[in-house]
């Protein structure tokens, strides 16, 4: 797996870039299919922010963290990353749009019983109209 790593008004050491390679290398250890990772790393006053980017089966996956501390802004940026993959993973193993519906639906034949009932069931209605439109008279 190929992993860039720059650095935006910071410079990257040699134990940053150890530790980023270290933890990225775990993922990719579980995702195998991952080709590369961009990793920029941030430093505004004193926040220190890392920003990881990748590309996971045809899906592109960033996810960002802030912290004051680079170290604890890195393993936080990781562990964002590990859970946004095995989110996509999860949906891409769901198969949603080829599941199929096997159940068939019967429909009862109607019954005189129930034609008289719809039928009564219409009259109290209009009756129920007539009722309304002389009380709004």
């Amino acid at each position: 797996m190929q992993i860039t790593i720059s650095g935006h008004h910071v410079e990257i050491t040699d134990a940053i870039q150890d530790v980023v390679e270290k933890k990225l290398q775990k993922i990719s250890n579980h995702y195998p299919s991952l080709l590369a990772i961009e990793a920029t790393l941030t430093v505004e006053k004193k926040n220190q922010t890392i920003e990881l980017h990748t590309n996971y089966e045809g899906a592109p996956i960033s996810v960002t963290a802030t912290d004051m501390e680079m170290y604890k802004a890195i393993a936080s940026s990781v562990k964002k990353l590990e859970s946004a993959l095995s989110h996509r993973k999860g949906v891409l193993n769901s198969d949603l749009h080829t599941r199929r519906v096997d159940a068939q639906v019967e429909v009862a034949a109607p019954d005189n019983d129930d034609a008289d009932l719809a039928e009564e069931s219409m009259m109290h209605h209009e009756e129920g109209m007539d009722y309304e439109s002389q009380r709004a008279s």
